[in-house]
Formats: C-alpha cells, sequence, structure tokens
C-alpha cells in the first residue's frame, strides 16, 4: 500500500504526529499507527478524510490493494 507511506512522508514533511493526525481524522491512535505499518487499510471514510487533511497528498485510492 503506497497510502501509508505516503502518509508517513506527510507526517515529517509537516512535522505532525500519528496521534494528532489520529484525533483530526476521527480514529483512535491504534487505528492509525495500523495504517502506518500497514496491518490495515482504513476505512473509506477514513481514507476520505486523511486525503482532504493532507490536501490530497495521500488520495484514497492510495490505500487500494496494488495488484
Amino acid at each position: 500500500m503506497k497510502g501509508a507511506k505516503l502518509l508517513k512522508e506527510w507526517l515529517d514533511a509537516h512535522g505532525s504526529t500519528a496521534p494528532r493526525v489520529a484525533a483530526l481524522v476521527g480514529v483512535s491512535g491504534s487505528a492509525m499507527y495500523a495504517y502506518l505499518t500497514e496491518i490495515y487499510r482504513p476505512a473509506r471514510k477514513a481514507a476520505v478524510a486523511i486525503e482532504r487533511l493532507t490536501e490530497g497528498a495521500v488520495p484514497v485510492a492510495s490505500w487500494e490493494e496494488e495488484v
């Protein structure tokens, strides 16, 4: 999943943290860590919130499984 990589890069570039982004997106900190470590993908609602928060740097489509 390239969504996790893009989100990590965005966090680094913006000096933000996973718990802060989790709160802004409306998910738990453990869910955010699961996204970042590719344990699972965010639900569509969370993926849309991440895309909005990152102003498109982490698009919803980036969380889709690559075939």
